[in-house]
């Protein structure tokens, strides 16, 4: 039992940290707007560079993208303040259970439920993004989409 209690322990403050880590590079995203210094491009601007010489968007499908863009990150921005809102609510009520085993068990699983549900937003957008994809301009997105995605940013001259 008490190995058990342990492992379960140490599985939450991981869950935890990482939780932190992605709240923290949400944050970051969100909050640095424009090029950066340095010849840093913004994640937007790559992935609409991506989108117009990889997958060949046309100024049409560029302007729904656009459009489509903004609304997500309206939303996103609402989204990661109610989460906000929440993890302080969370973290009040470790704080009065005395950060018991049961408080902290449940505290993970309402955080990792929050995240599920912005990971969701997230894919649900690049399904919306894939949508505006002519047939012949899915393979392109398919296959290399994620990739910018991934990407931190990069240099607007390599």
């Amino acid at each position: 039992m008490m190995n058990t209690n342990s492992r379960n322990k140490t599985l939450i403050i991981i869950i935890g940290i990482l939780l932190a880590a992605n709240i923290a590079l949400i944050f970051m995203l969100l909050m640095n707007k424009g090029n950066h210094p340095g010849g840093r491009v913004d994640k937007k601007t790559m992935i609409s560079n991506y989108l117009k010489k990889e997958v060949a968007f046309t100024t049409e499908q560029q302007q729904q993208y656009e459009k489509i863009s903004q609304g997500h990150k309206d939303e996103m921005r609402g989204r990661f303040d109610d989460m906000n809102i929440q993890r302080e609510k969370i973290f009040r009520q470790l704080a009065t259970s005395d950060f018991s085993d049961s408080a902290i068990r449940v505290a993970a699983t309402a955080m990792a439920s929050q995240q599920q549900v912005f990971e969701e937003a997230m894919l649900h957008h690049l399904k919306e993004i894939r949508s505006i994809c002519a047939p012949q301009q899915l393979p392109a997105f398919d296959s290399g989409f994620y990739k910018i995605i991934s990407k931190r940013g990069g240099r607007k001259n390599p």
